[in-house]
């Protein structure tokens, strides 16, 4: 018998060994992959049904789609022209313009397209207001953090020149890795783009990337945000914008760290203490964590209280609440108006004062 044939018995058990280890391994894989704790954000499906140009993924211009929260319950979501939840910007310099910014609780994940959070704030405006031309923008996507969200709104939501801009804040530094950067992430590995063409592919790539989710640097992630919010802060200086800070939970530790030099800002109080007290609330659906429609109308009203009177101040003088009395002109005893004063001129000619310069508050409101 020659050496050849003698080794072939130990070469087809090495082999089988071989494919054993490897199908161990690949068993093991999938069941950590199956088993494993934390979020599944999945970046792989975003990509398949959603708009991801411009580096921010948002729903097909106009679509129409049916989708189911974390507990199997479907829901419509109807998209605008420009791809986010909603109705179209109305036309330039019609009434007042509210823009609202954050993941899938500002989306509205749960409810219907009349209950979001954007259609409850807008219902609340326009009664507090007495006017119907206030509007409220729903830019609102699952899984965006505030480094996407000023991105939003410097793609799109800037070129409508909002009066107010509300970002939603989980408190914290918010992490530079939300699902836009795990789509580019995807887009630019070589290995990835090639492995997401299988569903097997797209389960490792998720798990992967959600492991990854939590591990970002502080200096990262503030470098992330900051341009973003420089160009809100020069666009408050230049056209007045006024913006507003939201938590679900009232928490707004380190946000200070975020703003730049000369933003003034305003925030969000709620009655919930922190996330547990959300949570435990009645404004959350059980078993999935977003709000129910109690709870996206219980928030709107929240927003109101600070975004009111921001708004109140641009109305026109004449514009009144509802229910305000109409201020009486003045009259005389007879009830006639009032006769005008006799003006007396100067003797000589008064020369002309220089008129204060204006008063300027510094710091940063909060």
């Amino acid at each position: 018998m020659s050496n050849n044939t003698a080794k072939r018995p130990l070469l087809f058990r090495l082999a089988a060994l071989g494919l054993g280890l490897l199908a161990a391994l690949a068993g093991a894989l999938t069941l950590v992959l199956l088993s494993g704790t934390g979020p599944r954000w999945d970046a792989p499906l975003l990509i398949q049904y959603m708009d991801c140009d411009h580096g921010i993924c948002r729903h097909r211009a106009n679509q129409r789609l049916t989708i189911s929260d974390a507990t199997g319950q479907m829901f419509d979501v109807v998209a605008n022209s420009e791809g986010f939840r909603g109705d179209d910007a109305p036309p330039p310099g019609d009434g007042l313009l509210v823009e609202i910014y954050g993941d899938s609780m500002i989306h509205g994940t749960g409810v219907g397209d009349d209950d979001t959070i954007a259609r409850n704030l807008a219902r609340e405006l326009r009664a507090r207001l007495g006017t119907d031309r206030v509007y409220v923008m729903n830019y609102g996507m699952p899984m965006n953090y505030l480094v996407s969200s000023l991105a939003t709104y410097e793609i799109w939501g800037r070129a409508h020149e909002p009066d107010v801009v509300v970002f939603e804040y989980h408190g914290g530094i918010p992490s530079p890795r939300d699902v836009n950067a795990l789509v580019q992430q995807i887009r630019g590995s070589w290995w990835m783009s090639r492995v997401f063409e299988n569903s097997l592919g797209r389960l490792v790539i998720n798990r992967i990337q959600s492991a990854s989710l939590r591990h970002f640097s502080q200096d990262a992630a503030l470098d992330a945000v900051r341009p973003g919010l420089d160009l809100v802060a020069t666009d408050q200086r230049d056209r007045g914008i006024e913006v507003v800070f939201f938590s679900f939970w009232n928490s707004y530790n380190q946000l200070d760290q975020l703003i730049p030099d000369g933003l003034s800002y305003s925030t969000v109080e709620t009655s919930l203490a922190d996330m547990n007290a959300y949570r435990a609330s009645p404004y959350v659906i059980e078993g999935d964590g977003h709000p129910n429609a109690s709870g996206t109308a219980f928030f709107a009203s929240a927003i109101a209280d600070t975004v009111e009177p921001l708004l109140r101040r641009r109305l026109p003088p004449a514009a009144h609440a509802p229910g305000e009395a109409q201020p009486t002109p003045p009259t005389d005893a007879a009830g006639e108006p009032p006769a005008d004063p006799p003006v007396e001129l100067p003797s000589s000619p008064v020369p002309s004062q220089p008129a204060p310069p204006p008063e300027h508050p510094q710091g940063t409101a909060r």
